[in-house]
């Protein structure tokens, strides 16, 4: 048994990470394999599974639609196991992850982006009542504004419709 392959080989399965194989003297192998973990939905040309580095793991199955959904992008390649992350998908994830630690979003949480260009993300709350505008390139000082503002915007939360922070130190907000 050539074991150097046969970790190649199963390495190249989709939802594995890494995979090792080695001989237990006398008559034994020792296989460890570290498994890919979902992370996001991707509506390509249907929705697949990918993991936190934007690996394809395989179509969406009825057990893993909670996770967020990403729309807007164009891959040339929709195969498992091929990277479909570009610098937007990357960041607009993290701004999904800093948006839903904020308080006014633990109970209507933002579940999924939609990459309309290379200089718009839109995110939708849960309840699809509330709409997050950003800049890719912006992410940090939207944030940073955001957090300025908070406190008037949760006060007019159960009327919000949109909060655009895709403008230079400024928050627009509409109810």
């Amino acid at each position: 048994l050539d074991l150097d392959k046969f970790s190649k080989k199963l390495a190249t399965h989709p939802w594995i990470h890494t995979a090792s194989v080695r001989r237990v003297f006398p008559q034994g192998i020792n296989i460890k394999i570290k498994e890919r973990i979902p992370f996001a939905r991707i509506k390509l040309d249907k929705i697949h599974i990918m993991d936190n580095y934007g690996i394809l793991l395989g179509p969406e199955t009825s057990n893993l639609t909670k996770l967020p959904l990403i729309t807007g992008i164009k891959a040339k390649n929709s195969m498992p196991g091929n990277n479909v992350a570009d610098e937007e998908i990357i960041r607009g994830l993290k701004a999904m992850h800093n948006l839903n630690l904020l308080h006014m979003f633990k109970k209507n949480p933002i579940e999924s982006m939609h990459i309309k260009s290379k200089s718009r993300i839109i995110f939708l709350t849960k309840n699809k009542n509330i709409r997050v505008y950003m800049r890719p390139g912006m992410i940090q000082e939207s944030l940073k504004n955001l957090i300025l503002v908070i406190d008037t915007i949760e006060k007019n939360e159960p009327n919000l419709k949109y909060i655009d922070l895709s403008f230079k130190n400024k928050v627009v907000i509409s109810n």
